[in-house]
């Protein structure tokens, strides 16, 4: 029984280190571009190599440029999430409402009129013996989530499909 929890915990410890890389070389990828119009998909298609061998049904990746208001509270530029596991992979991602309801951005990351590039990777793991010891353990699975930031490293904001543009001359 021990030997089976050491291996579950393994697991689940590969499967979140996995997701903190996917989503970091993600953000880190799309902050070395100056426009990710063309490209976007293969990054987030990157994160599903990075991802491997872990099943990706349940695993998905928002990537989002946001602006800092004057009030010093995070507005959405451009956003977009990565569903490796559904037919229609890339779609809408957070608005500005839900994404200041699920993310903290961190105070000294708020300053006024700064870009910040947000990724987040989201999975649910399930255990591969959680079914067989279901009556002992009561776990049959662990929410796994990742957050990171950065900042543009030849822009302050890579653009995406004319998004930064308007969001930078002021419109």
């Amino acid at each position: 029984m021990l030997i089976i929890g050491v291996f579950e915990l393994d697991r689940a410890l590969t499967f979140d280190r996995k997701l903190s890389n996917a989503v970091a070389s993600a953000v880190d990828l799309v902050g070395r571009e100056k426009d990710v119009s063309a490209n976007l998909a293969d990054v987030f298609e990157a994160t599903e190599q990075i991802l491997e061998p872990f099943p990706l049904t349940t695993v998905a990746v928002d990537m989002a440029v946001v602006q800092v208001n004057d009030a010093k509270e995070p507005e959405i530029v451009w956003s977009r999430r990565y569903d490796p596991g559904k037919k229609t992979k890339l779609s809408e991602g957070w608005t500005t409402a839900k994404f200041q309801s699920e993310i903290d951005v961190p105070d000294e990351l708020l300053q006024p009129a700064e870009f910040i590039i947000v990724g987040r990777s989201v999975a649910t793991h399930f255990p591969t013996f959680s079914t067989y010891f279901k009556s002992l353990t009561d776990i049959s699975k662990f929410e796994l989530s990742e957050v990171f930031f950065a900042k543009g490293r030849q822009v302050p904001c890579p653009e995406y499909n004319g998004n930064c543009a308007t969001a930078l001359s002021g419109s």
